[in-house]
């Protein structure tokens, strides 16, 4: 066995830890269930209710960081990178104290790290309306009307207001 499939075994098992967690059922099949909730939109249905109250947002990004790891393909799973030990850190600020509204990007409900601000006037997450743009929407996200352009302008003040706010203890 190499020194690769022993990183992304733990990965996996990980992930799975995760989601047990999370749902408190056996791991058998429970990637597949916890999916297929996410994408139905009923994540919540499947909490484990003796594990007290998740924030939702918390729950969705810890099913997702689960659902990556134990992906079926070990290639596929993540590596165990600061850039997730920092999403970690995330959602464990976003437990202790609440994330202010605005701070979440309409279209993803996550902290926004690089807003920026659509023809009609909402900041958006640039990944997430950069998506939602290619795939071949012209439209708001929040109005569903036709966007006067297809322009985003970089929210320098959300961007500090929210790095500020995720600086402190």
């Amino acid at each position: 066995m190499t020194m690769e499939s022993t990183t992304k075994s733990d990965v996996y098992s990980f992930g799975i830890i995760i989601l047990q967690l999370l749902t408190g059922k056996p791991a058998r099949g429970l990637s597949g269930e916890v999916r297929r909730a996410l994408l139905s939109g009923n994540l919540t249905l499947m909490l484990d209710p003796s594990a007290g109250e998740w924030p939702t947002d918390v729950a969705r990004k810890l099913a997702e960081i689960g659902l990556q790891c134990s992906g079926l393909n070990a290639q596929d799973r993540p590596e165990l990178t600061p850039e997730m030990v920092k999403d970690l850190g995330y959602l464990h600020l976003m437990e202790e104290r609440p994330v202010p509204p605005f701070f979440l990007c309409p279209i993803l409900q996550e902290i926004m790290h690089d807003p920026q601000v659509a023809a009609d006037g909402f900041t958006y997450e640039r990944r997430a309306l950069r998506e939602w743009l290619d795939s071949g929407r012209d439209t708001s996200p929040m109005t569903n009307l036709k966007l006067k352009n297809l322009h985003l302008t970089p929210n320098h003040a959300l961007r500090l207001a929210i790095q500020d706010w995720l600086c402190r203890p």
